[in-house]
């Protein structure tokens, strides 16, 4: 199994669930995606990212393909991104795993 985290922060905290939203439409784009979460913070913390994603897949190959699947590359992840804070997104980072 593969494990997908990816932290958000936005420039704009109330567009959270937006950039939620936009997030949910990757939870069934490939086959082997075991399950699927998007949080919003509820911790009012200069330092807490405003979203996360954390998704689980039974492969690698599943994983590689949810990443290169255009509805993510050219749809979601650019609509995700506009909607964060520039100053730190260099910050922002994903870690992926195996379980």
């Amino acid at each position: 199994m593969v494990c997908h985290v990816a932290t958000f922060k936005l420039a704009d905290p109330s567009r959270a669930q937006e950039a939620a939203d936009a997030l949910w439409r990757l939870k069934d784009i490939v086959p082997g995606t075991m399950d699927y979460k998007v949080g919003i913070n509820f911790k009012d913390s200069p330092t807490n990212a405003s979203l996360c994603l954390i998704g689980v897949f039974d492969t690698k190959e599943h994983f590689e393909e949810y990443m290169n699947h255009p509805v993510h590359i050219e749809e979601v992840a650019p609509a995700v991104i506009e909607l964060c804070d520039y100053e730190i997104i260099e910050q922002m980072v994903s870690c992926d795993f195996e379980l």
